[in-house]
């Protein structure tokens, strides 16, 4: 605000308004000794904390923008995989030059997680979460050709959760997976190899198609998915190797549930098991 400035008839009044001299900030962003640009940004505060505005990117690694002389705070956010939020504090613009501050992120490595089904890669509807030493979680890894899942991550100590990789398998952990800067770390995941369950219900002698539904859990309790129906009276899922329980639910009238236990599904097989409803 300007106050109490008096205009006269004829004349020109003028008030001198000093902003200080302007200075460039620039941030010169280091993978390693490389420079490295960033899918995140940085964001430039005034020292009582005022939004100032947001660097951008000139060169490879190189982020500036032009400010008046004064006392900044800058915070990097995502600059990295796992480097969600960095804070570099009291930077101050000198008028007429150019203040620069290196920030170096770690060398940058690959990390890559091959799922495999026996001895064949595996593509997953599940997901692979990568997640820091501390605990803080990084980022996903994705797939770039089938059965192969992979990151880039700065240098460090990192611990992978896969969620869902197949039917029954709901989680697995590979710990203590350490990415070097330059270099691809490589882990397998084996699962067991991939069998087929089928349940053949019948009535009378004839494929029967339900209303109701077939439940498969895991030897250990717990629920994997449901049979699907892919011709009257067939509901199959393929399955990993191993030992399940499937629960019918009404699938007759007054059938209203029934229990099939103990079915063993083999790799490469097909599992199947007759159920005969009576008329």
């Amino acid at each position: 605000w300007y106050r109490d400035i008096e205009v006269f008839a004829g004349e020109t009044t003028s008030k001198t308004v000093r902003i200080g001299g302007m200075g460039r900030l620039r941030i010169r962003l280091l993978s390693g000794d490389e420079p490295v640009s960033t899918d995140g940004w940085f964001v430039v505060f005034k020292e009582d904390g005022e939004y100032a505005g947001e660097l951008k990117k000139v060169s490879t690694g190189n982020y500036e923008a032009e400010l008046p002389e004064g006392l900044y705070h800058v915070q990097g956010i995502n600059l990295a995989p796992g480097v969600w939020e960095e804070w570099y504090r009291d930077i101050e613009v000198s008028a007429g030059e150019t203040t620069s501050k290196t920030v170096k992120i770690g060398g940058m490595g690959r990390l890559r997680i091959r799922l495999l089904s026996g001895d064949e890669p595996l593509s997953t509807n599940g997901g692979f979460a990568v997640f820091k030493e501390d605990g803080e979680y990084a980022c996903d890894l994705k797939e770039v050709s089938p059965g192969t899942y992979e990151a880039e991550l700065p240098e460090g100590l990192y611990h992978v959760q896969g969620i869902h990789l197949a039917p029954g398998e709901r989680e697995v952990w590979c710990r203590d997976i350490e990415v070097i800067a330059g270099e691809t770390t490589s882990k397998t995941v084996r699962l067991g190899g991939m069998g087929r369950l089928r349940i053949r219900l019948l009535s009378g002698g004839k494929p029967l198609s339900t209303d109701g539904w077939f439940a498969v859990f895991k030897e250990g309790g717990y629920y994997v998915c449901d049979l699907e129906e892919v011709s009257p009276g067939n509901y199959e899922a393929e399955l990993l190797e191993g030992l399940y329980h499937v629960q019918g639910i009404n699938v007759a009238p007054r059938v209203q549930e029934a229990w099939y236990q103990d079915i063993e599904v083999f790799a490469g097989e097909t599992t199947s098991k007759t159920v005969r409803i009576e008329d």
